[in-house]
């Protein structure tokens, strides 16, 4: 068994505490975990276990939110820009001005709502050094 699987199990204990030099550890031992399998001395919180349910469904929720705004719209510029572009042609005999820089600023968009979304899950991403590691 890993340590993270041993931290599973250690973040929703009654009997957990926070230890500046080694992370989180057993009250009864004052170490790390050191069980496989399930602990025997495991007592849930139902408290803690409540919010880390919360923290994990705000995280999804967030996830699928930041990707629909900025990433959507930008789909949508460069759908314009196409249908303007091809419409003036085919109907009008005229090349347009707009449609490129609708084109370039769908562009400019995407990447802006990608590069959002990755600084988002980089500052979600659970540290776990923070939890356990050398302090």
């Amino acid at each position: 068994m890993t340590r993270q699987e041993q931290l599973a199990f250690c973040q929703k204990c009654t009997k957990r505490e926070f230890s500046p030099k080694q992370g989180l550890v057993c009250s009864l031992t004052s170490e790390k975990a050191t069980f496989q399998g399930e602990c025997p001395d495991f007592e849930i919180d139902q408290q803690e276990e409540r919010n880390l349910k919360m923290v994990e469904e705000n995280r999804k929720a967030e996830e699928g939110s930041s990707l629909s705004g900025t990433i959507i719209g930008g789909v949508l510029m460069i759908i314009g820009a196409i249908v303007w572009f091809v419409v003036g042609i085919a109907a009008l005999d005229r090349i347009f001005f707009y449609p490129p820089v609708l084109l370039v600023l769908g562009i400019i968009s995407i990447v802006k709502g990608v590069n959002k979304q990755n600084e988002e899950r980089k500052r979600r991403r659970i540290d776990n050094t923070v939890l356990d590691g050398d302090l």
